[in-house]
């Protein structure tokens, strides 16, 4: 009788054993993936959230399994997941969604340098450094001199500036502004609860021939629509968080001629992002955008590190260049010495012409 006690004892302690040891093999063959699925990025984030479901579909079987959290745009909730996903997953990839403000907080939170942190970031304060924080967009910086040259370009003196003053990247990006135009320039900062008219009125107060909304998609929207209400005639442009099927249907025809900055990704660039744009239609309904091109590319890309880079940090494996992409969205998807993307990646302007962003000419 007691043979069979301890029998059924060591049964117990092999189950519970396997049971932990495959939990942990999951995990560590994953990545976590922080998104605010919740709060003002939620529109974009689901999107993400759906290319990335994509992506593992194609990876097949070197697919990786993705432990998803909601941060909302939040900082404290993004380091409390962040905790969740390192300590409790034990997870060394994290890929982190849009929201400057709360990755940078996320950043500072990390303790472990073992883990990895890729960021959908353009915010300056994430890169340029030799460390395990990886940036998935080019530097705010250089949409807004993309910008500052087309307003040069169309010899315009007099601008105002819309942008959202909680926001990281959009605040450095008003400051570059200001170092790169030498003409007269009117920022108005906004906040979470948003009076589009107040506002609008604020904009044009000193007649501007020209304003630059450093706005996401869903407040681009409803603002464009009630500068042109209002019934300014002049340009009006934004940077790439506008570029989004939300902010079409929320502008309507007001959205005609709006022009914004975008990273080199178009469905019709060549036969891999044509497919890749014909697979996402039939799944979402609409053609992909800029973001779903970075966090797909990424995927794929982490993909071949854990594959190729068993024996030597995942941060070193980036910076050093060891795997490259045969295959991307992105023209020009590539990490330099520090692990932020490339500055080959080129910034393109778009504009919307018949209800959709085209090239613009």
């Amino acid at each position: 009788m007691l043979h069979k006690k301890y029998i059924l004892i060591l049964i117990s302690i092999l189950v519970i054993g396997i049971f932990i040891f495959s939990s942990h093999s999951s995990a560590s063959n994953g990545i976590g993936v922080i998104l605010p699925l919740t709060g003002k990025f939620a529109s974009v984030s689901e999107s993400m959230q759906k290319t990335l479901e994509l992506a593992q579909e194609d990876a097949r079987e070197s697919r990786l399994e993705m432990y998803i959290e909601d941060s909302a745009g939040d900082s404290a909730k993004g380091i409390s997941a962040l905790k969740k996903l390192t300590s409790d997953k034990s997870l060394k990839v994290i890929l982190s969604g849009i929201g400057s403000t709360a990755n940078i907080a996320m950043s500072k939170a990390l303790v472990d340098d073992s883990v990895s942190f890729f960021a959908v970031s353009s915010s300056q304060k994430l890169m340029g450094r030799d460390d395990n924080i990886f940036t998935l967009q080019p530097k705010i910086k250089k949409e807004v001199l993309k910008i500052v040259e087309f307003i040069k370009n169309n010899n315009i003196n007099n601008i105002a500036v819309a942008y959202d003053s909680g926001s990281e990247t959009l605040t450095e990006a008003v400051a570059y502004l200001k170092e790169e135009y030498s003409g007269s320039i009117a920022t108005e900062g906004y906040s979470k609860d948003i009076d589009y008219r107040t506002l609008t009125v604020k904009l044009l107060d000193n007649k501007p021939e020209l304003v630059y909304v450093l706005a996401i998609d869903s407040v681009a929207g409803p603002l464009v629509k009630e500068i042109r209400r209002m019934g300014y005639a002049g340009t009006i442009v934004g940077f790439s968080g506008a570029q989004s099927v939300d902010f079409l249907n929320s502008v309507g025809a007001s959205g005609e001629n709006f022009i914004v900055t975008s990273s080199p990704f178009t469905c019709s660039e060549n036969e891999y992002t044509s497919r890749f744009c014909s697979r996402y239609k039939s799944k979402l309904g609409h053609e992909p955008n800029y973001y779903d091109a970075y966090v797909y590319d990424t995927y794929m890309y982490l993909v071949e590190v854990l594959k190729a880079c068993k024996k030597q940090s995942i941060s070193s494996c980036v910076q050093s260049g060891t795997v490259q992409h045969k295959q991307t969205l992105i023209q020009g998807f590539s990490f330099n010495e520090f692990g932020d993307l490339s500055d080959d990646i080129q910034i393109r302007l778009k504009i919307v012409q018949g209800g959709k962003f085209v090239e613009y000419k």
